[in-house]
């Protein structure tokens, strides 16, 4: 009876530790799905409370709680490459392709003057007169998705900016890139402002 004690309790502490190791695996497992691996955690790490990186049908998706917007990254631009948000006056939300030279700014401001978006465009731009915009024009207007959009566009010896314009209650979203139009189209027709 000893020698088969003996096997039994080796067993016994062999299926604990197989047991053991399965838990401590998939507590593991479950963490970097969780998390949404390592690239996401990295995205993560420098963000604000309220806004997130998430993986949803294998694309990325910035959700923002406090500007109150979801953007589904394109699949052209390969994922995120940069999520940056500065701000403490204005909030930007600085977002670049990982695979390609797509790159945004998204900025959320309040109108709380109530002024049509034309106008609050204008004086938007006589702010920073002198200073970093040259000959800002307002080059029309067009339905993108469910959006009516205001497009500014601004040539400076740089290069040109775009900005395009939404406005929904009391918010206007600017969105611009100095790389293309299309990386605003594409950012634009995958959110939800």
């Amino acid at each position: 009876m000893g020698v088969l004690s003996k096997i039994m309790n080796k067993k016994i502490i062999i299926l604990i530790l197989i047991f053991v190791i399965l838990a401590i695996g998939s507590a593991l497992a479950f963490y970097l799905l969780w998390q949404g691996g390592p690239d996401l955690r990295s995205l993560n790490k420098g963000l604000p409370e309220g806004i997130r990186v998430e993986k949803r049908n294998n694309q990325e998706v910035i959700v923002n709680k406090l500007d109150g917007y979801e953007i589904t990254i394109p699949e052209n631009w390969g994922g995120i490459g940069k999520a940056e948000y500065v701000g403490k006056k204005q909030a930007q939300f600085i977002i670049g392709a990982k695979k390609t030279d797509d790159r945004v700014v998204l900025i959320v401001v309040e109108n709380n003057q109530k002024l049509e978006l034309a106008q609050w465009i204008k004086n938007r731009f006589q702010e920073f007169q002198g200073g970093r915009f040259y000959n800002p024009l307002i080059v029309g207007e067009e339905k993108i998705g469910n959006y009516n959009i205001v497009k500014v566009q601004d040539e400076s010896p740089v290069g040109v900016f775009f900005f395009y314009y939404i406005q929904k209650d009391s918010k206007i979203y600017e969105i611009y890139s100095d790389y293309s139009e299309k990386s605003i189209k594409d950012i634009i027709l995958s959110g939800n402002f």
